[in-house]
Order: C-alpha cells, then structure tokens, then sequence
C-alpha cells in the first residue's frame, strides 16, 4: 500500500490535514471530501515552481492546471477507498467514478497533444498525466458497489457486475502498466509515446467490453 502511495505521488489524508497542504501548492479546497470536491488553482503564478513537478510554460499553462488538478483531486479521492478499503456512505459511487474517468480524460487529452506534437513536450507534464492515470486505478474498483449499477447516467456496463474477475484483472492490467510507465521516466517525446502508449491501449480494451457509451 505505502509503495502504491508513494508512485501516486503523496499520501491519503482527512480535509483538515490536506487543506493545509493544498494551499501551501497553490490550491484552494472549495468543498469537503464526499465525493464532490473541487481543487482549483489560486492563481495560473501560484503553480509554477509547487511542488515537485515545477510545470512551467508559457502557452501551455490551461492543459497542464487540468492535468495538475487532476492528480490532486484523484489523489484525495482515491485515498479514502485505499485507506478504508471501501468507500465513506456519503460518497456517491456513481459521481466519484465518474470523476475519476473525467480526470482520465484530461489527463489522456494532455498525453495525446504531447505525443501528436499539438502541445509541446514537457516530461513533468507527461509526468504528470501518467501519475493520474495510474492514481485514478487505485480506488477505482471500489466505485462499483451493488446497487449502483444504474442511475446517474452511468455508462458502466452490466459486464462489470456479471464478470467482476474479468473486471478486476483489467484494472489491475492497467495499474501494472501505468506504474511501469512512470518508473520509465521518458524524458523525450519518442519515450513518452512508447509508454503512454502501454498505457492508453488498456483504455480501449476495457471501455469495449465495460462500457455503455451514451450518445
């Protein structure tokens, strides 16, 4: 478990003991965690130089707040359900995985540009997105109790339900890569497409067989 927290890039903490911490990097806490909280910058000067990753561009600065935003937001979200081992009755399962999948989003968007040579090279960027994919699939799986199954204008697909090994080998599939991938450390685009790469394409398999896309 600490080795898991420790490439996800920090520990799991209650909302008074993170509240501290996300001001210190620049953020402002405008919710509580229940699975409803939002992150979002002070200022676009307050991030450059927090923390470890230094993300610094002109130019480039939305596409990495998204992708810094995202790791923070996962990293509180996910650290409950890894603490617990379950997730807080408050939380709302269907929300919080759809939380999760949206900073996937960013954070594949943000890889995608870099490796199309849309937005330029940045491997604390590209370090960036990889820590959220792979913080992203360290609760997910809790995020899919009985019950939960519709509502919410889920897309999770019955699949995951009937075929909950299948399910859990797939997630697992993921997380091994994506920990992979950051132990790579690319530090030049051709690297980061070989591992983003590795990555992304569990993206595709697991949405054709655990999804329910809605138009």
């Amino acid at each position: 478990m600490a080795e898991a927290a420790n490439i996800a890039g920090g520990r799991s903490g209650g909302c008074g003991r993170r509240s501290g911490y996300l001001r210190s990097t620049g953020f402002k806490t405008l919710r509580c965690f229940s699975g409803r909280r939002i992150i979002r910058p002070k200022s676009v000067d307050s991030i450059r130089g927090a923390g470890p990753h230094k993300i610094i561009s002109s130019g480039e600065v939305t596409m990495r707040r998204i992708a810094l935003c995202s790791f923070v937001t996962l990293g509180l979200l996910v650290g409950g359900a890894l603490a617990q081992g379950s997730i807080a009755p408050e939380i709302d399962p269907i929300e919080a995985r759809q939380a999760i999948m949206s900073n996937n989003g960013a954070a594949a968007k943000l890889g995608g540009q870099m490796v199309k040579g849309e937005t330029p090279f940045d491997a604390a960027a590209a370090g960036v997105a990889l820590r959220t994919l792979y913080s992203g699939s360290l609760g997910f799986g809790h995020y899919f109790p009985e019950g939960s199954e519709t509502g919410g204008d889920t897309e999770a697909a019955p699949a995951i339900w009937e075929k909950p090994d299948e399910f859990r080998a797939a997630l697992a599939k993921f997380q091994n890569d994506a920990a992979a991938a950051i132990e790579a450390k690319p530090e030049n685009v051709d690297a980061f497409k070989q591992a983003f790469s590795s990555v992304t394409t569990n993206c595709k398999s697991c949405h054709d067989e655990f999804r329910v896309e809605k138009n």
